[in-house]
C-alpha cells in the first residue's frame, strides 16, 4: 500500500530554478486526425447527464455536440502517447496528466484510463486551471512525489484538444486549434541536472528581468525555446544573437506547443546530449515557468 501525503520541498522555493532529481529517459509527441464522434446517433440520457454536468457551471453543452462533432478525447490522447514512450524498462510508480482546456469527454478520466495500461501500479495525478504553467506544475509535483516517496518511474503527459463541448469563451491565449499530445518518460536521478522555476503574480513588465536573472548564472543552452506566451524582444532581450539557439512557438497549442518543440530536438541516435532551456509565460494568470534539462539520444539509455 502507498501512502501519500503534502510533499516537502527539498529546497525552499526561491527566486531562482530549484534543480530536480528527474532524469528524462524519452520524449515523444503525437497530432491526431479530427477524431470521431461520441456517440453514432441520438443518446437522449446521455446528452442530458452532460447538460446537467454542464448546467451546474452554467457554462451549457453545445446543441449535437454528441452526435455530430467529432473529437479526441484526453483519454485516447494520452494513452496513444503513453504507449509510444514505452517500452519500459520496469513498471511505472507514477502518471501526471496536464492540460489548460476541459476534457471532451465527461465519462473517461485519462489518468484512470491511462494507468490500467502502464506496467505497474502507477498513482495517478491531474494538473489542470493553470493553463500553459500546467506541465511545469507538473513536473514539479511529479519531482516532489518521486524524491521523498522512493518512486523510481514517472510519466507525464500534456495535451491540448479544440473540441469543445461548451460555447463558453476562453481567453486568446488558450484557445486551441489541433489536437496534440506530448508524453515524457522520468526516473529518480539525484545526479540529474534538471532545473525548474515558477513565479506567480508576474506582471509582461516583469517577465524579461526575472527570466534575465534566471538565465544568467546557467549555462548558455544548446537551445532555448520560447513558449507563446513569451515574447521574445520583450521578455529575452538579447538572446536571438547569442551563442544558444533561439526557438519561439506559435499560438494554438497552449500546453504541448513549446514541449512539441522540445520533442523535436531530442538527439538522433550517435549525436551528443543536449542542453535546453523551456520558457513560458501564461499571461493570464501572471504563472512565468522556466525549466533546464538535457536531452540523450535514445540509444545511450539503453533502450
Amino acid at each position: 500500500m502507498y501512502l501519500s501525503a503534502a510533499a516537502t520541498p527539498a529546497a525552499p522555493p526561491g527566486p531562482g530554478p530549484v534543480r530536480l532529481p528527474l532524469r528524462v529517459r524519452g520524449i515523444t509527441a503525437r497530432r491526431f486526425g479530427p477524431g470521431r464522434r461520441f456517440v453514432r446517433g441520438p443518446v437522449p440520457w446521455l446528452e442530458q447527464y452532460f447538460a446537467d454536468l454542464a448546467g451546474i457551471y452554467d457554462v451549457g453543452l453545445r446543441p449535437g455536440f454528441l452526435e455530430t462533432t467529432t473529437r479526441n478525447s484526453y483519454a485516447e490522447m494520452a494513452a496513444e502517447t503513453a504507449l509510444a514512450l514505452g517500452p519500459f524498462d520496469g513498471p511505472v510508480d507514477l502518471l501526471t496528466t496536464a492540460h489548460a482546456v476541459e476534457d471532451s469527454d465527461m465519462e473517461r478520466s485519462p489518468t484512470g484510463h491511462v494507468c490500467e495500461l502502464l506496467p505497474g501500479d502507477p498513482l495517478p495525478l491531474g494538473v489542470s486551471d493553470q493553463g500553459s504553467a500546467a506541465p511545469f506544475t507538473a513536473l514539479r509535483l511529479t519531482s516532489a512525489y518521486v524524491r521523498p516517496g522512493g518512486l523510481g518511474r514517472a510519466v507525464l503527459i500534456a495535451l491540448d484538444q479544440s473540441s469543445r463541448p461548451y460555447a463558453a469563451p476562453v481567453p486568446p491565449d488558450r484557445e486551441v486549434t489541433a489536437d496534440c499530445a506530448v508524453g515524457l518518460w522520468l526516473t529518480a536521478d539525484e545526479d540529474a541536472d534538471t532545473r525548474l522555476a515558477q513565479w506567480t503574480g508576474v506582471r509582461p513588465e516583469a517577465v524579461a528581468g526575472l527570466l534575465s536573472a534566471a538565465l544568467a548564472p546557467e549555462p548558455a543552452p544548446g537551445v532555448l525555446l520560447a513558449g507563446a506566451g513569451v515574447d521574445p524582444g520583450r521578455d529575452l532581450p538579447g538572446h536571438a544573437e547569442s551563442a544558444g539557439r533561439l526557438v519561439t512557438t506559435g499560438r494554438g497549442l497552449p500546453c504541448t506547443g513549446v514541449w512539441e518543440n522540445l520533442a523535436r530536438l531530442q538527439p538522433s541516435p550517435g549525436d551528443g546530449s543536449l542542453r535546453v532551456t523551456v520558457v513560458e509565460y501564461e499571461r493570464a494568470l501572471g504563472h512565468l515557468c522556466l525549466c533546464s534539462l538535457t536531452l540523450y539520444p535514445r540509444e545511450e539509455e539503453g533502450r
